[in-house]
């Protein structure tokens, strides 16, 4: 899709791209080249120079140096350098000295290998910046200047070098009051910096060293962010979430960026405080992939600090929750706040980090007067007694409620699993959704913890789901249970971390895997010019050597990303792999086959009537993504939690064993619809699936006219070894016709797509249909229209190449099946349209 004239106008696409990062300019700068080239140039100019006014701190993965910098110089700025502390893309630091006044310093020096314009007004700007920042808990800078290094003008800056230890060694033994105070120090730090606007987004007890004479200071803004520039600077270029996620805020680690200020600040100091007097975080994350580490810092309440530490006072309770809240609005609003409210409890003063109620205040007076109120607590103890005598016949009528409250919960815990199964595909645009039901189930958690039943989901056998008939109580246990792996809600708030981290993996983290990829995508003859943009969930997994054509993993919980090995460099698909997709280019073909001409197209002396629309049966697809191999039965049971197969891992005929590689089978039509529902994938149409499988050709085989010619072709005997074709009339088959073959046992077309011959028939979207002349097909993917819904097969849908039989592997050939039934040689694979903006030529 072209640009439109309205959006082609350099300042409407300056306006457009200065937010962006470099990365993601690229994109667009690909589009434009081909449909406005004239703006290209003087479009890259004026960003140049907007970038180099704006400058931030963090370093850029495009400059990271891909080794150490040169040998040290001996001395810069009349600094003499000792050693080298530490080296990044865009500095390194020394160890140096200064003559007058006498004393040691860190030199941070840009990197003169690396150097570049931009890189030097972000550098200056840095420098800037921490010179602004004079508080006796941060590092100071004492000069800056520029110095010549090997021709070159190489900025530079002096700052404070501390000698001390971290802050979590160097307060063990200390008393609570003692670390809650220096904690204040370090908050009094980070609130001047937030004053000189910056954000620290790294604050751990590692970035804060405490010196022989007791003071802490924080070190390392290295990812500091600059109020009130582009919110886009709070993520590196590339788009990863920076920072150390056991220390980082909810709306900082689910990239949520709007959202980060320096209340995520005061989130960090919370995990310090409650690091240094417990010794541990208060979301425990050990064990944890970065997408469920997000999940459960997104969703999990953090450990009650008295629960660890019962001496400590409820107030500091009180101020860690607070400052660990999930809701920014709902946290300390300043880094002051919360280091006045650190003093407050060491004073025993109510803090302010809640409203001061009553009776909040009536706690902290009868701490400061405890004689006075102990009388006052008997005779209140003598009067309770006695009142309640006169409201025990009031108590059964609560106990009633109580009950049918009970009840209540046990209903809606069904009407929440039910739910649980719709919340698909793990994705941001269902981050809402999941979020609203997570709040529900938590909430209805909270009313049934007291009677939840001990029956575990666990005792069941893997694999099982729970059956719909359960008592109540079963069904509000099996929801809540941590052991069962699907359905239920630590398998929601999995998606919920899932749909949070999916870009930010797939996209952020590869920026230069997918500029890459879009670039060669546009220069390839196959694809016509097409111009894409990233695609979120995809992996990209470079050319097929054989087809060319670019190849994708799905990232999830599908299964492993792939390598290449082998003498020509194939996907090497195990048990364990993920849905790998190929990028067809699209375009036009003729659909079906046709038995009246013999030099006509798709010419097959066997085509029925049904099968041919004469010239309508021309038809143009957009590109898409299909799999390159039949959906596995590894694949289905990690996505599904269950595995519909007659023949399972383990299972076999003769000598031939069944593994987690072979196609899952015996699977209806909806539960091939789900599957791909769930990892954000789609059942081909019928005409995408004999566009892919004929890959280019109008033969009735994609490998000739005759089955015979496909001997060595539809066995792959590079993968399987030698195997016998079966002759008469069924197609090869491996190794004999009751089995089918592990994915990619049979050859792969042009298109670089295995097993579109033999093995299992697939399944395909629509519904089955006959040809009728007032029908019409979407021009994207082919999906025919039925102009007469009532009049179709009913709930029948397309299956290709179904069973071994000679005329299923034929191109053109159509077959379909009752979308309840099953067979032990029927399964799918799956595709995906292109997500963004895409164009092809000139089209």
């Amino acid at each position: 899709m072209a640009p439109s004239e309205s959006d082609l106008g350099l300042v409407e696409q300056f306006a457009r791209l200065a937010p962006l990062s470099m990365k993601e300019r690229e994109v667009h700068f690909a589009r434009l080249r081909s449909a406005v080239p004239a703006i290209v140039d003087e479009l890259r100019e004026l960003l140049d120079h907007h970038d180099q006014a704006a400058g931030f701190l963090e370093d850029s993965p495009e400059r990271m140096a891909p080794g150490p910098p040169p040998a040290r110089p001996h001395s810069i700025g009349g600094f003499r350098i000792l050693d080298e502390l530490g080296w990044g893309g865009m500095g390194v630091v020394y160890l140096a000295e200064q003559e007058r006044p006498r004393r040691t310093v860190a030199l941070k020096v840009l990197r003169w290998d690396r150097y570049a314009p931009l890189a030097v007004k972000r550098f200056e700007r840095e420098a800037e910046i921490l010179g602004r920042l004079q508080h006796d808990n941060l590092a100071r800078i004492y000069a800056a200047g520029v110095d010549s290094i090997a021709g070159v003008d190489v900025p530079w800056f002096a700052m404070e070098r501390i000698e001390g230890v971290p802050i979590d060694r160097a307060c063990v033994g200390w008393t609570w009051e003692r670390v809650v105070e220096t904690l204040a120090d370090v908050a009094d730090g980070i609130q001047v910096a937030h004053a000189a606007g910056i954000i620290h987004r790294d604050l751990k007890a590692s970035n804060v060293l405490v010196t022989s004479e007791g003071r802490a200071v924080v070190l390392d803004f290295g990812i500091a962010a600059i109020t009130g520039t582009d919110r886009s600077t709070l993520l590196t270029f590339s788009g990863q979430i920076v920072g150390t996620l056991a220390t980082m805020s909810p709306e900082q680690a689910e990239g949520r960026v709007e959202l980060v200020d320096e209340r995520s600040d005061v989130y960090a100091l919370g995990v310090m405080l409650f690091e240094l007097l417990v010794g541990h975080s208060p979301i425990d994350l050990s064990g944890l992939d970065p997408a469920s580490a997000i999940a459960r810092i997104s969703r999990t309440a953090p450990r009650r600090l008295r629960r660890v530490r019962p001496d400590l006072p409820r107030d500091l309770e009180v101020l860690a929750s607070a400052a660990l809240a999930k809701d920014p609005e709902l946290r300390p609003r300043t880094a002051g706040e919360f280091a006045d409210d650190l003093r407050r409890t060491v004073a025993r003063l109510p803090v302010r980090a809640r409203r001061a109620t009553g009776f909040h205040r009536l706690q902290s007076l009868v701490r400061r007067n405890r004689g006075l109120f102990a009388g006052l607590v008997a005779t209140f103890v003598l009067l309770s007694i006695a009142l309640g005598v006169t409201l025990g016949s009031l108590g059964k009528v609560s106990a009633l409620n109580r009950s049918i409250d009970h009840n209540a919960a046990l209903d809606r815990a069904r009407v929440l699993e039910e739910q649980a199964r719709s919340l698909w595909p793990a994705d941001p645009s269902r981050l809402g959704d999941l979020d609203a039901w997570l709040d529900e189930a938590d909430r209805l958690a909270q009313r049934l913890q007291p009677q939840l039943s001990t029956t575990r989901w666990r005792d069941r056998p893997v694999g099982e789901f729970p059956p719909r008939d359960r008592e109540p109580e079963e069904v509000a246990t099996d929801l809540f249970d941590p052991a069962r792996e699907h359905g239920g809600y630590y398998d929601v708030l999995n998606r919920r971390g899932h749909a949070a981290a999916r870009d930010a993996a797939t996209v952020g983290a590869l920026g230069e895997e997918w500029m890459a990829t879009i670039e060669r995508i546009a220069q390839a003859p196959t694809y016509g010019g097409l111009v894409i943009e990233p695609q979120p969930g995809l992996i990209p997994l470079g050319p097929d050597p054989h087809s060319g054509l670019e190849e994708f993993a799905v990232w999830g919980r599908a299964g492993e990303i792939p390598e290449r090995a082998g003498p020509d460099d194939r996907i090497q698909c195990t048990s364990q792999t993920t849905v790998v997709l190929v990028l067809v280019p699209g375009g036009s073909f003729w659909f079906g086959r046709q038995a009246q001409d013999p030099d006509g197209p798709n010419y097959d002396p066997e085509a029925l009537p049904h099968e041919w629309l004469g010239d309508r049966s021309h038809l143009t697809l957009a590109p898409f993504l299909i799999s390159k191999f039949e959906t596995t039965q590894g694949q289905f049971e990690r996505v599904m939690g269950f595995n519909t197969s007659y023949w399972r891992p383990g299972e076999g005929h003769l000598d031939y064993v069944v593994t987690a590689r072979h196609p899952v089978e015996t699977v209806r039509h909806g539960e091939a619809v789900l599957f791909g529902k769930h990892i954000g994938l789609d059942l081909p149409t019928e005409a995408q699936f004999e566009f892919a499988n004929r890959a280019g050709t109008d033969t009735i085989y994609w490998f000739g006219d005759r089955l015979e010619a496909g001997r060595d072709l539809v066995v792959d005997t590079s993968l399987s070894g030698p195997v016998d074709f079966v002759d008469g009339d069924h197609t090869g088959h491996w190794p004999v016709l009751s089995l089918h073959a592990p994915v990619g046992i049979y050859a792969a077309n042009a298109f670089g797509l295995h097993d579109t011959v033999g093995n299992v028939g697939e399944w395909c979207r629509e519904e089955y249909w006959g040809y009728r002349e007032r029908g019409e097909f979407n021009p994207a993917t082919g999906e025919y229209r039925h102009p007469d819904p009532e009049d179709t097969y009913g709930p029948h849908y397309p299956v290709r190449h179904k069973g071994q039989a000679r005329s299923a592997g034929r191109s053109g050939a159509r077959n379909e099946m009752f979308g309840l039934e099953t067979n032990r040689d029927l399964g799918f694979r799956t595709v995906r349209a292109l997500s963004g903006a895409w164009q092809v030529g000139d089209r």
